[in-house]
């Protein structure tokens, strides 16, 4: 059986403890059902996906849950194997809950009651991080996501936050909500209004889904759940039920079971009749699959359950039906339960078979095309997407994913037939294949937002000078062992990782051997030097954590061996309270031979070991995993059974130590075994490497010796980075990296940091760096300083740093002095990798999240001072297809953000495309990520590693659902690729384009103006949907005079902007060529210490500016601004509804002359197909050529697919 809902684990436990007499029945019978006492019954709902939820009768919200004992409710973890996703989750005085629920006409009504055995919070948007809960519901026939509230007891007080807004009228603002927490408890009692979740209250059924976060003092350590869809991936598709039961209703019935079986399989099936009411009814059941009809009369306060057994005979999806009926009243109610049945195992394995046996065919037609100089680029993608995704497919079938095992064979059967139809035609001369300029390794040049470098042509031959589009995979183990495969899967980049605890060690290293840990455990491993079975060290291990599922630490080292081939295996042991340590590991682990329990002297313990017949590399494993007092291993040996050389390096531990005047260790072998390895076989086999620095992976040893270097900091970054001990081990660790990698030729960059986010208030260790920026601030007037404030402080060090969002001066100064001591810090980096490597570029990967909320405020990026030391303009941005227009207006404005500041190459090396989790295999996902990296591509992206190149079967995993297991996505990536370096001129034609309109961008507005935000977005969609290419001009820019060609310049609401912006704006509005439109008539009322600004000059700005009183909404700001734009000439280029004969909406269009021909870049951001028309000047046309596929026009309409982008070549305008 392949998927089965909780309930049948409800009905289980039901009968163990005595509630239910019959036991269940062989397939094609029913149980003759039982009744269930209501107390049994109402806290129960946790194993399933259902929930009813009783009318208020006089809950008030004040922390207290006595009124809530006759109230549904679902308690957490009711299945830990599928809710529990904290590894080394201790049991529920760990972290457990049982939540409540009710409803009246005004609201829903949640309350919590949470167990966990550590509190500690995070405020606002970062609540998540520590111990809170999250909701979410959905909404619409399709059940789309939103909105999504998060609860937490911060400080002791209530903390509400909103990531989504879904359907909902209102916001978080509406929400009553009460906290109490008492030793390890906490509670929850909310009051949620109707339009705070839905645009009205439901009449049916809804979905909903909860978690609860647990950190535990360090980070977040995981969560418990309901359902699946909001901790990996945002999907209300998995979400459970909430059935609202009016207070008059005196039944209900509700249905659960399989939701996916294979043909001919049987499935269970589960019905609940519960009565509310205080009287007995009869009901009249149905449930015509199963060919059953009863009658039954329900006792007051309990509830009649039954099991029923079905197969299906066909595939496809399916359905169970029950339906009830009141005798006395003849009302009626019924439920449904959707099944997707799928073919059998043998048939989805006897079509991959077909496939396979049919590649030798193909494989002959690409070396005849070959042969006859037809490039084969393409065809070769699908060829080598076919050939991997064929074993992929087999481990789908063979682990129970058939839905996944679906979705490939089909996409396969249908790629191998278009492939085979292609090369015939190229063959038979009927079509003409495509050529593309790959390339060729070697260090490529930094040319405005291009990469400049050696390609060489796929038909040709021909070595061509030009711009490159980079375009892969990150970023763990899979992608270094594919790298000879990704130039036939279409892409030229990887970003892999390493970090300082790869090459800082503490002083008790061993060469060559690694030493890991997983989970949270109290043990350590090390080189030993006052015992030894002989020489003069022995490896140690101490472990003070009990066994506990993954929580372990070993040491480990990778060697080469033979297949089919004996080895025989042997170490030295010594030990104190010995037990659960074993060695040598292997293949998955499998060979667990363990060292005798107890206390005793040194011993030898051997086996022998014989390799499979494709095992070419053996993980040598020494492992604890319980508490033990002491364990030594020395001389350890893997030999050939009749040799005498050791496979193993440093056997005896014998090397190690401190480096030369330091306190730690410092090694090269993880560089010399991985790194280096990576970038020799990417330099030859064409494919450049990104490589993430990650500093975060700070040496945990170090935190130990030095204890003044940890951070309270939320994100990576949980060492004071600035102290002179971390700033000595990132040094040595750069000093030593760098110098190793920067001559290979497949290096094409470094990245600085992953992610990096820093509140600097939580640590005591920057207060005094805070009090000399605030003397030097306000030279050295603290009265002053108090003038702005409003305080009456006596000296600079009594003014501590804010930790909350709050508009105020004292913020603002604490987020420019957060994003200098960040930025500093890596500008420091980046200085000392140009003193080691002057060519070598680098970059930071910051989150595309600048311009989403204010909470972004606190995590110490400003973009603009980044780009100021990078070479490129490196972020890790996402856009998933749930989003819609949103999602690619959110991602594409950062790129044009970044461009903003520095015109240089935008390398996207955590490109997000399909949500962590996300388990929809429909041909739109493929779609949608072509789109993505395309359109990525017109607004400055030159390179992208998309996330993630990787493969699990875990649901629980981030890697779940990602571009591994998609045939189609993967075909797309490569192929959009190949269309980007084929059309690489025409798209940096794009990205050179000067605009001529700009948005403000002002970091005093972001602390002090809620509006500011949502205005930007409002500006850039408008104009994005107005055929204009936008740029930001930052007041540090205009304070510059850097107005370049701006012709058009829009103020989004900025309240408050430094006085010298406000001067340059004045002189800037008295050029008659250029216009200011300000939205919002409370713009530039004040400056960054939030005190006004002269109100004559802003008079002169608003007087030769154009005024919008209230911040318009995106359409009405497009009715404004298209005029304008056409009175200045700004457009050229317009896109018309075909239906409305009016601009269209949703599609983004871009035009730029190229080679004395107009190219108009087209995509369609929304679900539904548009049909256009094109105007230059004013007049329609109807000729052009779509560069992309070559077809040329067919009439004067262009229909618009939803995530297809177009390339139009217009001849004469």
């Amino acid at each position: 059986m392949v998927k089965r809902v909780g309930i049948t684990c409800l009905i289980a436990c039901l009968l163990l403890s005595g509630v239910f007499s019959t036991p269940f029945i062989d397939i094609g019978k029913a149980e003759e059902g039982a009744f269930i006492p209501f107390e049994e019954l109402k806290d129960s709902f946790g194993n399933g996906k259902y929930a009813p939820v009783l009318a208020n009768t006089g809950i008030e919200i004040d922390g207290q849950l006595d009124e809530w004992n006759d109230y549904m409710s679902v308690v957490l973890p009711s299945d830990p194997k599928k809710q529990v996703y904290i590894n080394g989750w201790g049991g529920i005085d760990d972290l457990s809950a049982q939540v409540y629920f009710a409803h009246d006409d005004e609201a829903l009504y949640i309350a919590a009651s949470v167990k966990d055995n550590v509190h500690r919070t995070y405020p606002g948007s970062q609540m998540w991080n520590g111990d809170s809960l999250q909701m979410a519901f959905g909404y619409g026939e399709d059940k789309q996501f939103g909105p999504e509230y998060g609860f937490a007891n911060a400080n002791g007080e209530p903390d509400i936050w909103s990531w989504s807004n879904g359907s909902a009228l209102v916001g978080k603002e509406s929400v009553q909500m009460a906290t109490e927490q008492t030793d390890n408890i906490t509670i929850y009692e909310a009051k949620i209004p109707w339009n705070a979740i839905f645009a009205e209250k439901p009449t049916g059924p809804f979905p909903f889904s909860i978690l609860f976060n647990d950190n535990d003092g360090a980070e977040r350590r995981g969560w418990i759940e309901w359902t699946a869809g909001i901790g990996m991936a945002k999907d209300a598709s998995h979400f459970a039920e909430l059935d609202l039961i009016a207070s008059d209703q005196k039944w209900d019935v509700w249905l659960d079971g399989t939701e996916e079986l294979y043909a001919q399989e049987t499935g269970q099936y589960t019905f609940f009749v519960p009565n509310y009411s205080d009287q007995p009814v009869e009901l009249k059941i149905s449930v015509p699959e199963a060919n059953l009809e009863k009658t039954i009369t329900v006792p007051a306060k309990q509830a009649y359950t039954e099991t029923l057994n079905h197969a299906f005979p066909e595939i496809g999806t399916q359905s169970v039906t029950i339906s009830a009926e009141e005798q006395a009243t003849g009302e009626t109610r019924e439920d449904s339960q959707t099944v997707k049945v799928h073919p059998s195992k043998e048939s989805m394995h006897s079509r991959l078979t077909s496939i396979e046996s049919k590649l030798p065919e193909l494989e002959h037609m690409l070396q005849e095309a070959k042969n006859q100089k037809i490039p084969i680029d393409y065809e070769q993608v699908d060829a080598t997407v076919i050939k991997n995704f064929i074993t992929y497919g087999r481990q789908d079938v063979d682990r129970d994913m058939p839905e996944r095992a679906v979705y490939v064979i089909e996409d396969l059967e249908a790629k191998y037939n278009d492939a085979i139809t292609r090369l015939r035609d190229y063959l038979d001369g009927s079509k003409k294949a495509k050529s593309v300029p790959r390339y060729v390794t070697g260090k490529p040049e930094i040319y405005q937002s291009s990469f400049i470098g050696n390609t060489v042509n796929s038909q040709t031959g021909l070595i061509q000078k030009r711009p490159i589009f980079f375009m892969g995979y990150g970023h763990f183990d899979q992608v270094r062992k594919d790298i000879p495969q990704f130039k036939n899967f279409g892409t030229n980049m990887i970003q892999i990782e390493t970090g300082p605890n790869r090459v800082i060690f503490p002083p008790t290293y061993l060469d060559y051997w690694t030493i890991s840990r997983n989970g949270n455990i109290n043990a350590d491993a090390g080189r030993d030097t006052s015992t030894a079975k002989s020489g003069q060290a022995s490896l140690h291990f101490t472990n003070k954590t009990p066994k506990t599922p993954h929580v372990y630490i070993h040491a480990n080292q990778r060697i080469k061996v033979k297949p089919n081939t004996t080895y025989e295996i042997k170490a030295w042991v010594k030990g104190r309270e010995v037990q659960d340590v074993w060695f040598p590991g292997g293949k998955n682990w499998g060979t667990r031979h363990y060292f005798p329990r107890g206390t005793y002297d040194w011993m030898e313990r051997t086996l022998q070991y014989k390799t499979g017949a494709d095992e070419t590399e053996f993980l040598f494993v020494i492992l604890s995993e319980n508490i033990i007092g002491d364990v030594w291993i020395d001389d350890v040996s893997m030999k050939e059974v009749g040799t005498d050389q050791n496979l193993l390096q440093n056997p005896g531990f014998e090397t190690g130590g401190p480096a030369e005047g330091k306190e730690y260790a410092i090694s090269k072998r993880t560089i010399e075994n991985d790194i280096q390895n990576v970038l020799a076989n990417a330099a030859n086999h064409d494919v450049g490497v990104n490589l993430l620095l990650s500093p975060h992976y700070f040496p945990d040893f170090a935190l130990k010796k030095w204890p003044e270097l940890r951070s309270s900091n939320n994100g990576f970054y949980r060492f004071n980075f600035d102290h002179p001990k971390a700033k000595e081990i990132i040094g040595d660790y750069l000093r030593t990296l760098i110098p190793m990698i920067k001559d290979y030729p497949s290096l094409h960059s470094v990245t600085l940091t992953n992610e990096p986010t820093y509140q600097s208030s939580v640590d005591e260790h920057h207060l005094a760096k805070w009090h000399a920026y605030l003397a030097e601030l306000y030279q050295g007037s603290i009265a002053e300083l108090n003038r702005i404030y409003g305080t009456e402080y006596q000296s600079f060090e009594e003014v501590k740093m804010p930790t909350v969002l709050e508009a105020t001066p004292h913020y603002y100064d604490w987020v420019e002095f957060n994003n200098t001591l960040f930025a500093d810090w890596h500008k420091w980096m980046a200085d000392l990798i140009k003193e080691l490597a002057p060519e070598l570029p680098v970059k930071t990967k910051i989150m595309g999240n600048k311009l989403h909320t204010q909470a972004e405020l606190a995590q110490g990026i400003d973009p603009e001072r980044f780009a100021a030391f990078n070479h490129i303009n490196g972020n890790d941005n996402w856009n998933y297809i749930d989003e819609g227009e949103k999602g690619y207006l959110e991602e594409l404005r950062f790129y044009d953000l970044q461009n903003s500041f520095r015109q240089a190459p935008v390398y996207n090396s955590e490109h997000h495309v399909i949500r962590d989790g996300n388990d929809d295999y429909t041909p739109e996902q493929a779609k949608h990520v072509r789109s993505v990296v395309w359109q990525g591509a017109i607004h400055g992206l030159s390179a992208s590693a998309l996330w993630v190149w990787d493969r699990t079967n875990d649901p629980t995993s981030v890697i779940y659902g990602s571009l591994l297991h998609r045939p189609d996505v993967v075909s797309a990536v490569g192929k959009t690729n190949l269309d980007l370096n084929r059309l690489s001129n025409e798209i940096t034609a794009f990205q050179k384009d000067k605009a001529e309109v700009a948005i403000l961008y002002s970091n005093p507005s972001l602390v002090y103006s809620t509006g500011y935000l949502p205005a930007v977005g409002s500006a850039y969609e408008s104009l994005s949907y107005s055929g204009e290419k936008v740029r930001f001009i930052s007041e540090k820019q205009i304070q510059e005079g850097k107005f370049d060609n701006i012709k058009l310049l829009i103020i989004p609401e900025a309240t408050h902007v430094k006085k010298s912006t406000l001067n340059k704006l004045e002189v800037y509005s008295r050029d008659y060529g250029k216009k200011i439109l300000i939205l919002n008539q409370e713009s530039l009322k004040f400056d960054e210490h939030n005190q006004s600004l002269p109100g004559d000059i802003r008079k002169k700005v608003f007087s030769r500016s154009k005024v919008i009183a209230e911040t318009p909404t995106a359409p009405e700001l497009r009715n404004v601004v298209i005029p304008m734009l056409s009175n200045m000439r700004l457009i050229k280029v317009m896109l018309m509804d075909a239906a409305t004969n009016k601009p269209v909406y949703g599609v983004e269009w871009r035009s730029v002359v190229y080679n004395n021909r107009l190219l108009i870049n087209i995509a369609n951001y929304t679900d539904t197909a548009k049909d256009v028309y094109i105007t230059i000047n004013g007049i329609r046309i109807s000729k052009w050529t779509d560069k992309i596929n070559d077809v040329d026009s067919g009439g004067k309409t262009l229909k618009l697919q939803p995530k297809t982008p177009h390339l139009l070549s217009v001849p004469s305008f």
